[in-house]
């Protein structure tokens, strides 16, 4: 991105139409790779380009495993190197690279490559200096974030601890009534089959419920208490 802005920055500097300049280098690229002005491949283009920049100016157009090198580093020897060749040589090589209707885009890219360079200098200074701004915002963020999230989980395991507590003791008083209310109905338990049926249901779906399933060994706990009872109310129920 930061040699595109650069090879358009140069080419505008002197022709202040950047439609033209876009249009001149896509041209580059295509005509590198074989492609005419009218958008036809051309048998032969490519081969005959890479030998004529390779004799006449010693500019390797693909790399050692064939591959084509990008078309900034391809305009990057040629500025170098131009100013040592004639007028037709320059000439020449100009017209194969970019064609006829727009070597003026290709000269005045290459004349003003200072400019190529500082562009290139300035965008990607600009660049790092956004992304070490918006490294910044975002640790800003997740610092927030994290300040956020442990003060939610404060109060999260406050207003829990405090559930919890009222919960436990409110239904260790519930639990114990219960028991002490079953020890002295034994006798009389299997007259009201319907009613031990519901408590049992009762406590069953309790134990089925997220909050039963979390409490499971507290309520272990207590129920130690009342075995014997409970467990004839457990056993009653589930044989019914």
């Amino acid at each position: 991105m930061e040699e595109t802005i650069g090879l358009l920055t140069g080419g505008f500097a002197s022709l202040r139409n950047i439609e033209s300049v876009s249009s001149g280098l896509v041209m580059v690229s295509q005509r590198l790779r074989g492609i005419g002005e009218d958008g036809e491949a051309i048998d032969g283009l490519a081969p005959k380009i890479e030998k004529s920049f390779k004799e006449i100016a010693g500019i390797d157009i693909s790399k050692g495993n064939g591959e084509l090198r990008s078309t900034f580093e391809i305009l990057s020897d040629m500025a170098r190197i131009f100013p040592t060749l004639t007028e037709e040589q320059r000439q020449f090589l100009g017209e194969q690279a970019i064609g006829n209707r727009q070597i003026r885009v290709l000269n005045a890219i290459l004349q003003n490559w200072s400019d190529v360079e500082n562009a290139i200098q300035s965008a990607t200074e600009s660049s790092g200096s956004a992304e070490r701004e918006n490294l910044k915002y975002l640790n800003s963020i997740q610092g927030k974030a994290q300040q956020l999230a442990s003060e939610f989980q404060s109060l999260s395991d406050n207003l829990i601890d405090s559930w919890m507590l009222k919960g436990v003791i409110d239904t260790k008083k519930g639990i114990l009534g219960l028991l002490n209310l079953a020890d002295g109905a034994v006798g009389k338990a299997m007259a009201y089959p319907a009613v031990i049926l519901g408590v049992a249901t009762a406590l069953k779906t309790f134990a089925a419920s997220n909050f039963g399933s979390n409490a499971k060994g507290i309520l272990s706990g207590i129920l130690k208490l009342k075995i014997p009872s409970f467990m004839f109310l457990g056993t009653l129920g589930h044989s019914s």
